[in-house]
């Protein structure tokens, strides 16, 4: 692992080592699934106490980017996806300026009528005509994400469309229509038995349940979408501004 720990600076120590392993796992010298050096190694590399060691080990594990195991050590996790846009973008858009590889597999697309509980998110009738898209979400080839997507039919999308790319873009692009605006709820919720079998889980596993009512200009809900995202794989960044003199 490359770097010092400077004892004369007036940074911490424990801040000090926990960036150096950051850097290290950034830099690819200790992968994912990978054993980093244990503490009494870390101690003896380093010249700090093992409770400086501790202290960086459990800054890394809070933040997602290391795991410990009992009799095992300590394990660099999985990269996760970080979502900090504050643009409305699909997630193909969002994961186009990612480094990783992400790709989609499309699990289901059909012609169905809308349900009531669908209807009531989007605004439209019970029976009315919806294009069904079921989606697997990959990153590095390991599932981090399960979408089913409602679209309105009578905007001119087809079951013969090719929905492995942005859904927002074939909208736009294909029926001339602009997605202004949307609304997100988000919740946790464990996977259920379905979910868990396509995602390759052990149930119970918490996710990031997102339902995302997306509109056009006038406001009208044209497509209505269930997320499911992996929350090891994945981490949702909000920034808030606030409005000064509010109480």
């Amino acid at each position: 692992m490359k770097g010092r720990i400077d004892f004369d600076s007036h940074v911490p120590l424990y801040a000090q080592l926990e960036a150096l392993i950051y850097a290290a796992i950034r830099d690819g010298a200790y992968k994912s699934g990978e054993l980093i050096p244990s503490e009494a190694e870390l101690v003896d590399s380093y010249g700090v106490s093992r409770i400086t060691v501790r202290r960086a080990l459990d800054g890394l594990v809070s933040e997602g980017l290391l795991s410990r195991f009992r009799g095992k050590g300590t394990v660099v996790n999985a990269p996760r996806f970080l979502d900090d846009s504050f643009r409305l973008e699909s997630f193909k858009e969002k994961t186009s300026r990612s480094s990783s590889r992400f790709s989609t597999r499309v699990l289901e697309v059909d012609s169905i009528q809308a349900t009531v509980l669908v209807a009531h998110h989007m605004g439209i009738e019970e029976g009315d005509q919806l294009i069904y898209v079921k989606r697997l979400r990959l990153l590095e080839e390991d599932p981090v994400g399960l979408f089913e997507n409602y679209i309105r039919a009578s905007i001119g999308v087809s079951v013969e469309d090719d929905f492995a790319g942005s859904i927002y873009g074939l909208i736009e692009q294909k029926c001339g229509i602009g997605i202004k605006t949307a609304k997100r709820d988000i919740s946790s919720v464990l996977a259920d038995k379905d979910t868990a079998a396509l995602m390759g889980l052990e149930r119970p596993f918490p996710l990031l349940s997102l339902k995302t009512r997306s509109c056009d200009a006038r406001g009208a809900v044209i497509e209505y979408s269930e997320g499911f995202y992996r929350t090891d794989r994945y981490q949702l960044v909000i920034s808030q501004d606030r409005t000064q003199g509010a109480r």
